[in-house]
């Protein structure tokens, strides 16, 4: 284990720098905003974030509306599993 341990040491500073903080510009419009301004972003916010632009964002949003049905199938399956009263709600690998 040791031996595994000390091999692996070396690489570790270049997984440091892969860590290191990429500059970033977002685009958009503020209401009611006459300059510059700074704006914090909020994980919550994110969610309902949207990215326009580039052919990757069209291509997942196509995707994205193929899976719809199926996604939907599943979150609601997911809903009564954990609706499921006794034991086996909330522990998927008791269930036969």
């Amino acid at each position: 284990m040791k031996k595994y341990v000390l091999a692996v040491l070396p690489g570790f500073p270049a997984l440091a720098q892969a860590q290191a903080p990429a500059a970033f510009t977002l685009k958009g419009r503020l209401a009611q905003v006459a300059g510059p301004a700074k704006a914090y972003l909020r994980r919550e916010g994110l969610q309902h974030a949207k990215i326009t632009g580039s052919a990757l964002t069209a291509e997942y949003q196509v995707l994205t509306a193929q899976l719809k049905p199926s996604t939907e199938q599943l979150d609601a399956l997911y809903a009564q599993y954990r609706a499921a009263p006794g034991e086996t709600a909330g522990h998927a690998d008791r269930c036969p």
